[in-house]
C-alpha cells in the first residue's frame, strides 16, 4: 500500500527531453534524476537526432523516432527545430496534466524533488530571462507546466513569427538586423506572462547545465560529467 501511494505520487507529470545525437548526455541526465526522484513512471525521449540516433533499449523510457526530420520539419535552424519538436510532442505525445521539460546536457541534484513537489501550486515553473540580447524568455532548460491549461488556453509552443530568422548568424548580429532576438520559449512565455500563475526559479538551483551539450566534443562532455554526476 505504501509503495502503491509512493509510485501514484508522480503519475501526473511527464518529464520530456529532446536528443540531438548524443545518448550519453541524455542517460546521464536520466541517470541523476532518477538518483533522486524514485519510481518515476512516465519519461519521454524525443530523438531529434540527425547522425547519431539512440540506440537504448530501456522499457523504462519511451524513445519517440523523430530522427532526421520523421514527425516534424527542418527549418534549418536550431531553435526553430527545438521549439517545433516540444510543440509536436505537447500535442500529441504527452497524456499527462504536467510536464516538465528538461534539456538532456543538465545534471539534477537532490532539489529537483522540491521542484517537483510545487507543481500542483503553479500553472508554470521556471527561469525567466535571456542569455545574450533581451527579450525575456522562459528557458527551456528547466520547466515544469500544467499542460492541460496550456491545450485548454490553446498555446503554441512554437511560433514561426516569433523565433530567431537566421541559423549562421549571432544573436548581436540577429538583434541588430531584426530587432529583438526571440529565442526558445520567447513566444511560449509572453503567451502566457498575463494569464498563467508562474513561479520564478533559478534554474541552477536544482541542477548544473552544461548548455549547448550536443556542440561540445566527446572530451568536454566527459569532463562535465566526471565532475558534476
Amino acid at each position: 500500500m505504501i509503495f502503491a501511494k509512493f509510485f501514484k505520487k508522480y503519475n501526473d507529470i511527464t518529464l520530456l527531453t529532446c536528443n540531438f545525437n548524443n545518448e550519453k548526455l541524455t542517460m546521464t541526465m536520466l541517470e541523476s534524476f532518477n538518483k533522486y526522484v524514485k519510481n518515476f513512471k512516465n519519461i519521454i525521449i524525443l530523438d531529434n537526432s540527425t547522425t547519431n540516433p539512440i540506440q537504448i533499449l530501456n522499457k523504462k523510457y519511451t524513445v519517440i523516432d523523430n530522427t532526421n526530420f520523421k514527425l516534424t520539419p527542418d527549418f534549418k535552424q536550431v531553435s526553430k527545430n527545438h521549439c517545433c519538436s516540444i510543440d509536436y510532442a505537447f500535442k500529441n505525445l504527452i497524456k499527462t496534466k504536467y510536464v516538465l521539460l528538461c534539456d538532456n546536457d543538465i545534471i539534477f541534484n537532490k532539489h529537483i524533488v522540491n521542484l517537483l513537489n510545487k507543481r500542483k501550486n503553479f500553472d508554470c515553473i521556471g527561469e525567466i530571462g535571456y542569455d545574450t540580447v533581451p527579450p525575456e524568455r522562459i528557458f527551456p532548460y528547466l520547466m515544469i507546466c500544467d499542460l492541460d491549461k496550456v491545450k485548454k488556453k490553446v498555446v503554441d509552443y512554437f511560433d514561426e513569427s516569433r523565433i530567431i530568422k537566421k541559423q549562421e548568424e549571432t544573436c548581436e548580429i540577429l538583434s541588430s538586423k531584426y530587432g529583438n532576438v526571440y529565442d526558445t520559449g520567447y513566444s511560449f512565455y509572453r503567451d502566457i506572462v498575463n494569464t498563467f500563475v508562474i513561479k520564478r526559479i533559478r534554474i541552477e538551483d536544482y541542477c548544473i547545465h552544461l548548455k549547448a551539450g550536443s556542440l561540445k566534443n566527446e572530451q568536454e562532455i566527459t569532463d562535465f560529467i566526471n565532475k558534476n554526476l
